[in-house]
């Protein structure tokens, strides 16, 4: 592990490249310049010309075996290095204009961006600098909005959502998948953190609630919904991934067992999604942990049709699918004709970047799409094919939960995107190695094709099946992988400090326990416990207080018990 780690280190290093832009200054920029007083305060978006090649450093990634949960922590580092870097020179220069030319200037990472509020003056010498790309205005983005919402029942007794069942939720829940051990998170307009479906799963019930919770706005503690007009769709779009309601019993979530995080604003704009996806790839802080990395990132906001860029969203975006999280959009409500799809889920870098979620009408026996369900094909060049959306899930009149504990039905396909959010946690649950875009690609290769024969510009590649995806993945990889024999294997590294990384080998799908002791048997932590399916596993043991010296830990599998020990040193 270690040693993957310092191979994608060295290799990152090498990847910054220079992307040119003769037109440095959006349209709406110049336009808001032209029309604004001397001493006007605008906010932009300021993009640096050195950019970290994306591409590159997701290939290095994979060629050097960097786990799927490890990901993200040489992404950030090799993005905070970066950026310390090339942005010194223009944040020294913005330092040092008065207050009343620059009022403000927040520096980012995860895309070389600095979003600046300053006099037309000063945005005029930033455009001309040879280190700057480009600058937009701060605009606001858009809510996919319902296209019909209705009062619904709840919470009801010992029910769950059809179309939960549609997509084959229920039969993962029978094997023991129900999202455990996974982290899901929205970029909405927020949660109801009290809602009675939600509040249990949240991730700050046992974290400090800055590290599960983000308002970059109003620096509210607590999850809660303040959308204006729009209030409740975040809570919405939750339930459907995670909601359940323990004391009856009324499932209307995929992954109920799953953690949520989360980031919310009534003020959405360039400068806020930015810093919205920042803080996914780090609520902690810390990036040498990864348990507080979302799993899924779903996403229901656009710009409208401009283009097929946006200052810094762009790289964003790409940056959380390198670092192996999965990034998901509802396609949009402006159907049914071609080309309908809005950006950014109309970006096509990648087969799988972005992925975007059409909806079909989940209580027709037919499964037609949905009226409202934005069309391909996309008009933006890339990797994949310019079909979109790539999928299609329930999307019509989906029951969830809305605010003050109470349920909605709601219809568009901010409602069909976090089907395949929850399919998703499922997945990542049943294959926690594999990272975002090969869980993505799972359910891409096995829906059931709806409309005209093979992957077309309504459907997609069809309705997603989660079970037929892990079905396939079982069939074709397990006895390919599937180990002789059950095994512990040594820590890696030993002796360490603060963590380090404990494999094991499963012959056969068995309840498995991973304890750790220390030297008077006393039990300290539980890393697993948990039904798992053949094949080789690591998890991570992170110190948290422990005094140095020599612990023990013990697999217990199928009957195979096995116990090591480790030193930790301090």
């Amino acid at each position: 592990m270690g040693r993957a780690i310092r191979i994608a280190s060295t290799l990152l290093l090498l990847l910054p490249s220079i992307a040119a832009s003769q037109d440095r200054m959006s349209v709406s920029l110049a336009a808001a310049i032209d029309s604004l007083e001397s001493d006007a305060i605008i906010r932009a978006v300021v993009a640096l010309e050195s950019r970290l090649d994306l591409m590159t450093l997701n290939q290095a990634l994979d060629a050097t075996g960097v786990p799927a949960a490890h990901r993200a922590s040489p992404v950030i580092r090799h993005l905070q290095q970066h950026a310390q870097r090339t942005q010194a020179d223009i944040l020294d220069y913005l330092k040092s204009k008065p207050p009343s030319e620059v009022r403000n200037h927040t520096a980012f990472w995860i895309a070389n961006v600095i979003v600046v509020d300053a006099t037309p003056g000063v945005l005029l010498q930033l455009s001309r600098r040879s280190d700057v790309a480009e600058m937009s205005l701060d605009e606001r983005l858009q809510l996919i909005r319902p296209v019909s919402r209705s009062p619904a029942p709840g919470p009801l007794t010992d029910h769950a959502e059809p179309g939960l069942k549609l997509i084959n939720a229920h039969k993962m829940w029978e094997l023991g998948y129900t999202g455990k051990g996974v982290l899901v998170m929205n970029i909405d307009t927020g949660v109801d953190g009290l809602h009675p479906a939600l509040r249990d799963q949240w991730r700050g019930n046992h974290v400090p609630a800055p590290h599960a919770w983000f308002d970059p706005v109003y620096s509210t503690d607590f999850p809660n919904d303040f959308g204006g007009a729009d209030s409740g769709h975040g809570t919405r779009t939750m339930g459907i991934m995670v909601g359940l309601d323990r004391s009856t019993g009324d499932t209307i979530g995929v992954a109920f067992d799953a953690e949520w995080i989360a980031s919310g604003d009534s003020v959405v704009s360039i400068g806020n999604e930015v810093a919205f996806l920042q803080w996914a790839l780090d609520p902690d802080g810390d990036s040498t942990t990864f348990d507080d990395v979302p799993d899924i990132v779903n996403c229901s906001w656009t710009r409208g049709n401009p283009g097929c860029k946006m200052t810094g969203v762009t790289d964003a975006i790409s940056v959380l699918e390198a670092a192996g999280v999965a990034v998901v959009f509802a396609v949009g409500n402006k159907g049914p004709d071609p080309g309908s799809v809005p950006w950014p889920p109309r970006m096509n870098t990648l087969e799988t970047n972005v992925f975007s979620v059409g909806a079909i009408e989940g209580h027709d026996p037919y499964h037609m799409i949905a009226e409202y369900s934005g069309r391909g094909p996309t008009i933006c060049d890339g990797a994949g094919n310019r079909i979109k959306p790539e999928v299609v899930a329930p999307g019509d009149s989906v029951r969830s939960s809305f605010l003050s504990e109470t349920y909605e039905y709601a219809s568009g396909t901010s409602f069909a995107a976090p089907h395949v959010s929850g399919a998703l946690a499922l997945l990542k649950q049943a294959f926690p190695q594999k990272t975002g875009a090969e869980l993505k690609m799972m359910l891409y290769e096995t829906t059931h094709d709806l409309g005209e024969p093979g992957e077309d510009n309504s459907y997609g590649t069809g309705l997603i099946d989660v079970y037929a995806a892990y079905e396939r993945e079982i069939t074709s990889t397990v006895e390919e992988t599937r180990p002789m024999r059950f095994a512990l294997r040594q820590n890696y590294p030993n002796p360490f400090n603060p963590s380090t990384l404990i494999q094991y080998e499963l012959r056969e799908r068995s309840h498995v326990t991973l304890r750790v002791f220390n030297l008077l048997g006393e039990e300290l932590d539980v890393l697993v416990d948990e039904v798992q399916e053949p094949g080789t596993r690591s998890v991570e043991f992170a110190v948290t207080g422990l005094a140095g010296g020599v612990y023990f830990y013990r697999l217990n599998a199928g009957g195979f018990v096995e116990t090591k020990k480790m030193l930790l040193l301090h």
